[in-house]
């Protein structure tokens, strides 16, 4: 039988080849961490360390086997208990999460202004990216949540998907686009217009489905994407000058459709709601700090939802 901290003794031992530096580590002192080997060696029946006279000492093939197996129970626990404090320690420290482009654009601004007024001590630390890459850093540990858009809809037991919100994709263009003066117009008519956007998987795929010839989704493939930008809003003067579309959830452009700078072109056969979730690691609760981090989010969502209609 060993014990955890007999475990932890014999690992930072192995790892330190010195007591003296070993019972720093263990917070303990330098005899104490001695005499508990000792005990451990006599109890196991078994040599571990050899011991010189300057306090150095050399593992064999014992102590090195505890410390190669016993040497992950050790991070696991002691990461566990880290978590633990963050869970506990609620009003200090970061919140590290991830969000999607259209997320950080549309949302995030007012939630982080929401939750650093009511947090003082808790640093917000974020990053922006896509689906695959933030799913990336969840699972490192880089990140403890993230919100964005689910492209595939992908069963993936590593993690739990929440819904966040819907939002209904639409197409704009300048007002008098040439698509503008047409009676109905379809997913094939767009084929001869470059599209701006930041949001191209399971949209792409869509229309390609609509398409009734290879020569239509080719000409189709050189122009969607023309443009993939951070941010959608930078598009506006490209698009309010040129024949270039913008294809963003609906609503992120009321201002400039209300100011008469761009139009929503209305297509019969295109449909495409974008599911945006917020993604947690499967089994883990996020702390409370976390927990408030999630809830700004969700009621600036809602605030944003209300303003746009």
């Amino acid at each position: 039988m060993i014990t955890f901290k007999e475990l932890r003794y014999v690992t930072l031992l192995n790892k330190h080849k010195n007591f003296s530096q070993a019972a720093k580590h263990a917070g303990i002192s330098q005899p104490a961490l001695s005499m508990a080997i000792s005990k451990l060696e006599e109890r196991l029946d078994l040599k571990l360390f050899y011991r010189d006279t300057n306090g150095m000492v050399r593992s064999n093939i014992y102590s090195d086997f505890l410390s190669n197996e016993g040497g992950n129970i050790v991070k696991n626990v002691d990461d566990v208990m880290l978590r633990l404090k963050s869970i506990t320690k609620k009003n200090t420290g970061s919140v590290f999460f991830g969000v999607g482009n259209i997320v950080a654009e549309s949302i995030l601004p007012g939630a982080l202004k929401s939750f650093c007024s009511k947090n003082k001590e808790v640093y917000p630390n974020f990053i922006s990216g896509y689906w695959y890459e933030l799913r990336d850093k969840l699972l490192r540990q880089e990140i403890n949540f993230f919100i964005t858009a689910n492209h595939l809809d992908a069963v993936d037991d590593e993690i739990t998907q929440e819904d966040f919100i819907n939002l209904k994709l639409n197409f704009y263009a300048r007002v008098d686009h040439p698509l503008t003066k047409l009676d109905k117009i379809k997913c094939v008519n767009l084929i001869e217009y470059p599209v701006i956007t930041y949001h191209t998987v399971s949209s792409k795929k869509y229309i390609f489905d609509k398409l009734e010839t290879q020569q239509q989704i080719d000409r189709f493939e050189k122009n969607f994407p023309a443009g993939n930008l951070e941010s959608v809003k930078l598009a506006v003067p490209i698009v309010s000058d040129t024949d270039y579309l913008i294809m963003s959830p609906e609503k992120f452009f009321n201002n400039e459709v209300n100011q008469g700078l761009l139009k929503v072109i209305e297509i019969e056969d295109f449909d495409l709601i974008l599911k945006i979730k917020l993604v947690t690691r499967s089994n883990e609760i996020l702390s409370p700090i976390e927990a408030e981090m999630v809830e700004s989010l969700v009621l600036e969502k809602d605030t944003f939802v209300g303003r746009q209609n």
